[in-house]
């Protein structure tokens, strides 16, 4: 009996597709210390790419390799940065000064009638 078309195809592709996430994704973290790298170095991430493509690094898209590099890395060294210079110098809270419409601040002291 002669299986539907819609269920040939299924077959089809279940026996031929290839999962070109999973791979582009290997690929990925197969290079994610030098994308890193490059990132601190201050290059951007479109050159990053160009340069993997042309030596054949990498082979999908620049918007799956965008994606992967804002998933995938993260700036540490700069955050890392500024929570040590916020660590390393706490201030007092401050009191915000009493202001008015009619001059730069108020007088504090209780009004004598």
């Amino acid at each position: 009996m002669n299986k539907r078309f819609t269920d040939q195809i299924g077959e089809w592709v279940k026996q031929h597709e290839e999962c070109r996430r999973d791979g582009n994704l290997v690929a990925f973290l197969a290079v994610r210390n030098d994308v890193g790298a490059a990132r601190r170095a201050s290059y951007t991430v479109k050159i990053i790419w160009k340069h993997m493509q042309a030596h054949q690094r990498i082979d999908f898209s620049y918007d799956t390799f965008r994606r992967y590099v804002h998933c995938l890395i993260r700036d540490t060294d700069q955050f890392s940065q500024h929570a040590t210079e916020d660590k390393a110098s706490p201030q007092p809270p401050q009191q915000p000064a009493m202001r008015n419409a009619y001059g730069p601040s108020v007088n504090a002291e209780p009004l004598n009638f």
